[in-house]
């Protein structure tokens, strides 16, 4: 693209350089010309622009999902390690009231 437009700055400056003498319809041209290309340079950089921002949008939304679903796993290891220790407490608890029964019953028993 650069060099393309180069060649055409190019080509008009030899243009403008080269005629000393210059109408207003040659100078109209050149303008018209330079407007011709910065319009073309604009809708470029405008489809570059949206391609770009459609390629990162797409880069942030897989990174995210994958960032949520790391976090998903995380919390769902969290919650069954919660719900075992819980679990254990709870046999535990029941093995305590066990014992502090058996206790019971051996000092009634001396």
């Amino acid at each position: 693209m650069p060099n393309n437009l180069d060649k055409n700055y190019g080509s008009i400056i030899i243009d403008i350089i080269g005629d000393g003498d210059m109408d207003e319809t040659k100078v109209m041209e050149i303008l018209a010309q330079i407007l011709q290309n910065q319009t073309e340079i604009k809708v470029e950089l405008k489809q570059e622009i949206h391609e770009l921002v459609g390629k990162l949008e797409m880069r942030l939304e897989n990174e995210v999902i994958e960032k949520i679903r790391g976090l998903y796993d995380d919390r769902q290891l969290h919650n069954e390690t919660t719900l075992n220790i819980i679990g254990a407490l709870n046999r535990m608890e029941t093995k305590l009231d066990v014992r502090q029964l058996e206790t019971a019953h051996f000092r009634r028993v001396k």
